[in-house]
């Protein structure tokens, strides 16, 4: 019995923590960060909010056109340890030296170069990783990954806002950046490609009660990079996911500035997302069961069309209960989206070769999530409001929504004396 073999429980599920932890930071530090500092930062280091902004375009974009690269060494042997120490110190270094900052292009190298290849590094542990250790539990070990997408907007906009009144802005950038440091390098440390690379098997089961080769990287057919490239439903898919990014990441790093204008205080802006951040953790494990039961694409037309009537009811909210009962729909409906995501991916296509295909899939999502943003500025700089901002963000979820809805599984190509000709469902199981 190997020292992986002497955990209490299956060892797994700490692969699922490091990506819980990881997501978190590469949301948290990222979209729902930049909105509670904007105002305080553009004071003293000037320019508008389309140049403030542009730091987070680049922290979300180019760091992803690594991702084909980086998701090829994710599957191999060894790989996703070697590729995950960097970054998680790189988190780190991307944050606490904004103590020091003076000037926009000081933050453009640090926050949004840094940070760029630590962001997109982080998020190829829950979307290429965690899928490998499970089959039948993959729904719930993703949806456990994916929460950490929502611990971002649980705990970063109220820890950002509580220590810029307590210590500045600052200061505060800094203690996020040792938090960074102290919490994602260990767990770093920990990750593995998949189960078979320290004697397990995916789901922890035991040696006796497998039968024959089915359950090496499971009872599923994993397409290599070049299949899943000629099937239709890697780009519908890559198109539905770019869209549905493209509508989070327009208005959402202005969600603090868009309710403090609307006449709502900071602390209850603040507050908004608290709310939100707990009913998308929580939603996500409505959503897990559902994605055993129904098809994918089905639940992607669902979710992102609850997104975008959601986004168009927001404009007409003047009151703070409302305000709190958007903000848990708008929390559960896009919770699904980070759970969808990975999930949608890992089934369609297998897992034996999954952090090859994300990557290839990650820079079109990367450049719409660097556009995004950017496009929402202008439009607020051009119009002084966010109507223009709504409307955008609405119209991108929706268009998300039908590309999702038109995907299907694909069928896979018939290898003579293998398991290639036993098409996958939609959980993964045949």
């Amino acid at each position: 019995m190997n020292l992986y073999q002497r955990f209490p429980f299956f060892y797994g599920w700490i692969i699922v923590v490091a990506g819980m932890v990881g997501a978190a930071f590469m949301v948290g530090t990222s979209v729902f960060s930049i909105g509670v500092y904007a105002e305080e930062m553009q004071a003293e280091l000037g320019g508008t909010r389309s140049e403030l902004f542009g730091a987070l375009a680049l922290r979300l974009t180019p760091g992803a056109l690594l991702s084909p690269f980086l998701g090829a060494i994710s599957d191999r042997r060894g790989g996703a340890r070697v590729i995950m120490v960097a970054p998680a110190v790189l988190m780190g270094l991307s944050l606490a030296p904004l103590r020091w900052t003076d000037s926009l292009l000081v933050f453009y190298l640090v926050y949004g170069g840094l940070g760029a290849v630590a962001s997109a590094v982080l998020g190829s542990i829950m979307l290429g990783v965690v899928p490998k250790w499970f089959i039948r539990r993959r729904a719930k070990a993703v949806a456990v990954a994916a929460a950490g997408g929502a611990l971002g907007p649980l705990v970063f906009p109220v820890l950002n806002s509580e220590l810029i009144t307590a210590l500045g802005w600052r200061d505060a950038w800094f203690v996020v950046g040792v938090l960074a440091f102290v919490l994602l390098v260990p767990l770093s440390f920990a990750v593995h490609r998949s189960p078979e690379d320290v004697g397990l098997l995916p789901d922890g089961d035991a040696a006796d009660t497998v039968q024959g080769p089915r359950h090496r990287f499971g009872a599923e057919y994993s397409y290599t990079l070049q299949e899943a490239l000629r099937t239709r439903s890697f780009w519908l898919l890559t198109m539905a996911f770019s869209f549905a990014l493209m509508s989070m990441n327009s208005w959402q790093p202005s969600w603090v500035p868009y309710l403090t204008n609307a006449g709502f205080s900071l602390r209850v802006a603040s507050t908004t997302i608290l709310v939100f951040g707990v009913f998308s953790f929580s939603g996500r494990f409505v959503w897990g069961p559902a994605a055993q039961r129904f098809p994918m694409n089905r639940l992607m037309i669902v979710q992102l069309g609850t997104t975008t009537t959601a986004l168009a009811l927001l404009l007409s909210v003047s009151n703070v209960p409302l305000l709190y009962l958007w903000s848990m729909i708008y929390g559960v409906s896009t919770g699904g989206f980070w759970l969808l995501q990975p999930l949608t991916l890992a089934n369609y296509f297998g897992a034996r070769n999954l952090g090859a295909i994300r990557g290839f899939n990650q820079p079109f999502l990367a450049i719409a999530s660097g556009i995004a943003p950017l496009s929402a500025a202008f439009l607020f700089d051009s119009t002084n409001s966010y109507v223009g901002v709504m409307v955008f963000a609405a119209s991108a979820a929706a268009i998300g929504g039908t590309l999702g809805f038109l995907s299907r599984p694909p069928k896979a190509p018939v290898v003579e004396g293998s398991i290639a000709d036993v098409e996958p469902s939609q959980d993964g199981s045949t």
